[in-house]
């Protein structure tokens, strides 16, 4: 809007960053959190496969990042289609990859997870071939990520709405959880 072409390229820049770098320490974190003591509002019964598709799903959370986290950045520069495309490569990798994981390799949830993975790492590959490539008006750039806090400010400030929204659906879904398993 500002037709600043220089400072919105570094902004893509500055939130590509956590997208790429920053996941790791999360999902670590994560991993360590995912037991049967009621952390995870499910029953004993559902532990097992729900612990075999997290444990799997968040070593791949970097690319789900990456294919969702930065595919608005394709929809900004007006290349909609495109951003379908990357939706649609990874949906449809997903939906092959699952009946073979599950049921012709018998590998149950986890076949599920890895799936989602793989799938998730496809669109991510396709998204950053985009961001990195000459059709793109903004490009990714790793000599622009350098981060300063006054950036990480006006990021967070942005998406602090969206964090919370999503915070608080995941807090109903959990409590909800959490009251089904008495009946």
């Amino acid at each position: 809007g500002l037709d600043d072409g220089d400072r919105a390229g570094n902004f893509i820049n500055w939130s590509a960053n956590p997208c790429v770098i920053k996941n790791s320490t999360i999902n670590t974190r994560l991993l360590g959190f995912i037991s049967a003591n009621g952390t995870i509002a499910i029953t004993e019964d559902s532990y097992v496969y729900a612990e075999a598709y997290l444990r799997i799903y968040l070593l791949g959370t970097p690319f789900t990042l990456i294919g969702l986290g930065m595919n608005s950045f394709i929809n900004a520069q007006g290349f909609a289609k495109d951003g379908m495309i990357k939706v649609l490569i990874g949906a449809i990798i997903n939906i092959i990859l699952d009946p073979i994981f599950i049921f012709v390799l018998d590998m149950g949830v986890a076949g599920a997870a890895l799936a989602t993975v793989i799938s998730q790492a496809a669109s991510a590959v396709w998204t950053l071939y985009f961001l990195l490539g000459n059709r793109t008006i903004l490009k990714i750039r790793k000599q622009r990520m350098k981060l300063k806090f006054y950036h990480v400010k006006k990021i967070c400030t942005l998406g602090l709405a969206n964090f919370i929204m999503g915070f608080t659906n995941s807090v109903v879904s959990a409590v909800c959880n959490t009251t089904l398993q008495t009946y």
